[in-house]
């Protein structure tokens, strides 16, 4: 199930509430953390779309008022279903963000790659070639045969 990073964080946060019902006030925290915030006009909007998403989906319940238009949520809480994804979330490995890129071509390089092979089946000199190689980026140096 396809989540965003803003419903991914309702969940853990209500998995980790003590109250069954939260306070949706609780849930603007989301943009403190961001450099760039949207108007405060626009983050009640996001969030109210990301929880009538997720009741939808029936992750949550809403409690709140209703007009002939429109619900008004105030508080929520989890359902059981949702209870069992957010659990999963906490299980998953978060994503780190690549500092050097450098690095990652060079290790991704055909040099690198015909290291990787049995010595046997290397070229007179490979290891030489990649000693040089590797230790003139400075990543790490190589016993030469």
């Amino acid at each position: 199930m396809m989540l965003s990073p803003l419903q991914k964080y309702i969940l853990l946060v209500c998995l980790n509430a003590k109250d069954f019902k939260i306070n949706r006030a609780k849930l603007s925290t989301f943009y403190d953390n961001q450099k760039k915030k949207p108007q405060e006009k626009l983050m009640t909007k996001i969030i109210t779309q990301s929880l009538e998403r997720l009741i939808n989906k029936e992750l949550m319940i809403g409690y709140g008022m209703r007009t002939p238009h429109k619900w008004f949520i105030r508080e929520i809480k989890l359902t059981r279903k949702g209870k069992e994804a957010a659990q999963k979330l906490l299980g998953e490995q978060k994503k780190l963000p690549f500092k050097n890129i450098k690095k990652q071509k060079i290790l991704n390089s055909p040099v690198i790659a015909r290291a990787n092979l049995p010595a046997g089946r290397q070229a007179p000199g490979a290891r030489r070639n990649l000693a040089n190689s590797v230790a003139s980026y400075g990543i790490a140096t190589l016993r030469s045969q």
